[in-house]
């Protein structure tokens, strides 16, 4: 093996573990890649990659960040809904939290309440009546998720083709 520079004394011993280490290593090309969403509290360590590795306490896979990324449509707006699931897009509570001085807090839709994602996407009038209209538009009845996961999930007609099914989720992203 060689180096872009001479090898201290200590380093080669590392080098020559290693590549005896990676003789051992077993690449399966038949297992398919996962997407894991570490907990929101604690967020990544070094400890929780290497339990996930040696499979000690899986996380819990949702199902909607796996679904997100199989949807047809731009991916500035798939990138966009990722961030409205995981909260981190710019809300008027999340610029608070990141103390940025803000004049008010309200939600600029209702006037009524402070401004969340979830409040935004979810919990305001406004935001209800176009899911309404949406829903009145493609001839379907929404049961109204207060989680907007389980709301995006929905969108998983068990009637339709895996095709069409692709479309209703398209239609969820867009929207």
């Amino acid at each position: 093996m060689s180096c872009r520079r001479n090898l201290f004394e200590r380093e080669s011993g590392h080098i020559t573990q290693l590549l005896l280490d990676l003789k051992e290593v077993t690449i399966h090309l038949d297992t398919q890649d996962k997407v894991v969403q570490l907990a929101e509290v604690g967020g990544y360590s070094v400890k929780s990659a290497y339990d996930i590795v040696q499979n000690v306490n899986p996380p819990v896979i949702c199902l909607a960040m796996e679904t997100l990324w199989t949807i047809k449509a731009p991916p500035d707006a798939l990138t966009l809904v990722w961030k409205i699931l995981k909260r981190e897009i710019s809300t008027r509570m999340n610029l608070l939290r990141k103390c940025i001085t803000l004049s008010f807090t309200i939600c600029l839709l209702c006037n009524k309440i402070e401004e969340t994602t979830h409040h935004l996407f979810v919990e305001c009038e406004i935001a209800y009546q176009v899911w309404l209209m949406v829903a009145k538009w493609v001839g379907i009845q929404l049961a109204y998720h207060n989680d907007l996961k389980q709301h995006l999930m929905q969108f998983n007609l068990m009637q339709l083709s895996r095709t069409r099914n692709q479309v209703w989720k398209g239609v969820w992203v867009v929207v």
